[in-house]
């Protein structure tokens, strides 16, 4: 019964991750996870995989007055 054991584990620790998920979302990760169609992801892997192709993406994204905050000025690089 020990593969009964860990398989039953696997599916209670799956069910608390896609479950916790939406809590760690904000603003435009949450929104976007409500517009979802109802029951159209049938795993967290495919949930996950949709994630990153619109948030893990390299597109360029829009920048305020909090975006100074990244900028570093390498140790040879002029200010002007």
């Amino acid at each position: 019964m020990p593969n009964v054991d860990l398989t039953t584990e696997i599916h209670e620790l799956k069910g608390m991750v896609s479950d916790a998920f939406p809590t760690t979302l904000r603003k435009a990760a949450h929104a976007w996870l409500k517009s979802l169609r109802s029951r159209s992801i049938h795993s967290f892997a495919q949930l996950s995989d949709l994630f990153h192709k619109d948030f893990v993406s390299s597109r360029t994204r829009r920048k305020n007055s909090a975006s100074l905050l990244n900028v570093v000025q390498e140790r040879n690089e002029s200010l002007s």
